[in-house]
């Protein structure tokens, strides 16, 4: 039976302009980025009438992305990221995959930083701590 698997060269990460309708922007130079996953909390509910432990599922976490890239002090998509850091403002943003299917979620930017190093090139890298939910499609 052939591969279902997706390539990754061609996976975008694109930020949101909060139009009607939103328009995505490719973030520029990124290397790669990684979706941390969504955990559920464990809500202890054990009382002394318990046998075993109890739990109840609790709210969704949808985690996090970590980017890696190149810096380009003069990208505005760079920009933006670094500006955001601390920031209230939750924007919008799409990974597309090499197959069109698309990932969406909301996200605040955790953090920013800069590893420049003897005969190498600058490069980021970048939190973004999703809020809400997670669509896929």
């Amino acid at each position: 039976m052939p591969s279902t698997a997706i390539k990754s060269q061609g996976a975008t990460l694109g930020r949101g302009d909060a139009a009607s309708p939103e328009v995505y922007t490719a973030i520029a130079n990124i290397q790669s980025f990684n979706l941390s996953g969504v955990e559920a909390n464990d809500i202890d509910v054990t009382d002394l009438s318990s046998t075993g432990k109890e739990f109840l599922q609790g709210l969704e976490d949808p985690g996090s992305v970590d980017i890696t890239g190149f810096y380009d002090s003069a990208n505005t998509s760079h920009q933006a990221i670094r500006d955001a850091v601390g920031g209230s403002t939750v924007t919008n943003y799409r990974v597309t995959l090499s197959d069109s299917s698309t990932i969406t979620f909301a996200a605040l930017v955790q953090s920013f930083a800069l590893d420049i190093a003897v005969d190498g090139a600058v490069e980021l890298s970048a939190t973004l701590k999703i809020s809400g939910g997670i669509t896929y499609a």
